[in-house]
């Protein structure tokens, strides 16, 4: 049986490598689209991570990912640094730019304060600022948008000079000093949320709900920065229907390409069809040849789609090197499993058709 499906296949191959290609290209749309979200998120949650802190402290009613107000007054920070089982604590103000077309974050920090919470903060070329209008910025930013040390960015109603390139770890792509981002925000004594660093990071729950009783007059909330990539997900609570809504794309084209593909095969080999079934083949036998040349195109067609998803994530890396698109295991086992779901329901009605074929009408077919 599987040597009759290969042969199928291998006697068309046209029609076989279109149907391959087909079911290749809705596989790979669904990796890439899913990946550039996924690896977009991760990529956001993994630099806010990475600053070291086990909090962040934010107003009650702004969004903290997604909201850049300076709405916290200082004394915030003055209150949590009383509180047992706080060790350190560093405000931040949050502002947003655009860069070459791109919206980039900016924080506003004290270097000392921000390493305090366990930030890396570290230089790999030039210096941290020493004047108001000097800022810092990310390797990625600066290999992915072109920008060196000396080069001045004209945002923020400011001049601001590149003095430093730091490692993409310090959760915003653009470091500059507290007070100057305070100034050009109009918040003096205010800040936009604040890390902070507990004495044991496996007490950090119960250091939360200690801050949110603390400033529950101010109302303030807090997020274990463990969870921060949950949060984000909670921000943007479309992702999970707009995934939804691609895999169900690209189920209905694996579906269509798998069902007109597997029709005009039967159509093609309705003769054939019809020899065997005169010499004595069974309903179930023609029935399991069509599901198994299906499941052929299919494996052939998620391995296709595998592939160009690869290529499709090195293209856009190198022509747009600010996205990250991850390939996980995980959705390739879906899009895998999309697709032979698309070639089993594909190949229902082709298989019906074939098996009510009656032997002597289908000898005289041409």
């Amino acid at each position: 049986m599987i040597r009759l499906a290969a042969a199928n296949i291998a006697n068309r191959k046209l029609r076989s490598a279109i149907c391959v290609v087909a079911v290749g290209v809705g596989i790979a749309m669904l990796l890439v689209l899913v990946g550039m979200t996924e690896g977009s998120l991760g990529e956001v949650a993994e630099r806010m991570q990475s600053v070291g802190a086990d909090l962040l402290v934010h107003p009650g009613d702004v969004n903290p990912v997604l909201d850049s107000e300076a709405i916290m007054p200082m004394k915030a920070g003055v209150i949590m640094e009383g509180i047992d089982g706080v060790r350190a604590v560093c405000p931040v103000v949050l502002a947003r730019i655009t860069l070459k077309h791109k919206t980039q974050r900016v924080f506003g920090i004290r270097p000392d304060a921000f390493r305090s919470v366990g930030a890396g903060l570290e230089v790999l070329e030039g210096r941290l600022w020493q004047a108001e209008n000097e800022v810092v910025i990310d390797r990625r930013l600066a290999e992915g948008l072109g920008y060196k040390l000396g080069d001045v960015i004209k945002r923020l109603g400011r001049d601001l000079t590149i003095v430093g390139i730091c490692e993409a770890n310090n959760g915003a792509r653009v470091l500059m000093p507290f007070e100057t981002l305070q100034k050009a925000r109009a918040a003096t004594e205010r800040a936009s949320f604040f890390f902070v660093k507990c004495s044991s990071p496996e007490d950090a729950g119960r250091v939360a709900s200690k801050i949110e009783q603390a400033l529950a007059p101010i109302g303030v909330k807090t997020i274990l920065l463990r969870d921060y990539d949950h949060a984000l997900r909670q921000s943007f609570r479309g992702l999970e229907e707009f995934i939804r809504g691609v895999s169900t794309v690209c189920l209905a084209v694996s579906f269509l390409v798998i069902f007109l593909a597997l029709y005009v095969a039967v159509l093609e080999r309705t003769r054939e069809i019809g020899i065997l079934k005169s010499l004595g083949a069974s309903k179930r036998s023609i029935v399991m040849n069509v599901m198994t040349e299906s499941l052929f195109l299919c494996l052939l067609g998620v391995l296709c789609g595998i592939a160009l998803s690869a290529v499709g994530k090195l293209v856009l890396a190198k022509c747009l090197p600010m996205l990250t698109v991850t390939l996980s295991v995980r959705w390739m086992l879906i899009a895998g499993g999309l697709g032979i779901v698309g070639s089993v329901l594909g190949a229902v009605y082709p298989a019906w058709c074939a098996v009510r074929l009656d032997p002597a009408v289908a000898l005289t077919y041409e």
